[in-house]
């Protein structure tokens, strides 16, 4: 069952499998806020930590977020949030878990704003492929020779023929 919800979570979101961990724990989270058969109506949240689960807080994951980085940020004029991508919450403390692709960083933040119907990873074009290989010429094919570098185009002693020019050149040099 929890193979299950990773899939999908990584699958709905379109997130490269390296996000398998963050999905597990998000899958983990809310396995543990729905009821289960064995325990009737009674979640594992409610009976492990005695009160009921709250879902005001569930997001969608692998969504577009702006998290709170005032905290964090060098000085005063430095942007107060970054586009990053929901991946979870985190299990010490209640907040939301926020990777920003371009920087490759994990932040933190109880506020954040979501738009739940935007997927960065969905939208993000891959990685560059590499450019294809020359084409291969066969025997068959032609291929113009680059021109010699005694043959000029230009003459070098005002108007003469370049033929000219170039025999005088070769007989300067004896």
């Amino acid at each position: 069952m929890i193979n299950d919800c990773v899939r999908t979570l990584l699958i709905h979101s379109a997130a490269p499998t390296s996000f398998w961990a963050e999905a597990l724990n998000t899958a983990t989270f809310l396995l543990n806020r729905r009821p289960c058969h064995a325990t009737g109506i009674v979640t594992p949240h409610h009976l492990l930590l005695g009160t009921p689960p709250r879902y005001d807080e569930l997001r969608v994951f692998g969504c577009l977020c702006y998290p709170n980085l005032t905290p964090t940020t060098p000085h005063k004029l430095s942007p107060r949030s970054e586009a990053c991508v929901f991946l979870g919450y985190p299990t010490d403390h209640r907040g939301y878990r926020c990777y920003n692709i371009a920087t490759r960083r994990i932040y933190t933040s109880r506020h954040v704003v979501f738009v739940e119907h935007v997927f960065p990873f969905r939208d993000t074009p891959p990685r560059a492929a590499p450019p294809p290989p020359p084409p291969v010429c066969s025997d068959t094919d032609t291929i113009p020779a680059p021109p010699s570098r005694r043959e000029r185009t230009v003459p070098r002693h005002g108007s003469q023929h370049p033929e000219a020019a170039r025999h005088d050149d070769i007989g300067s040099q004896r």
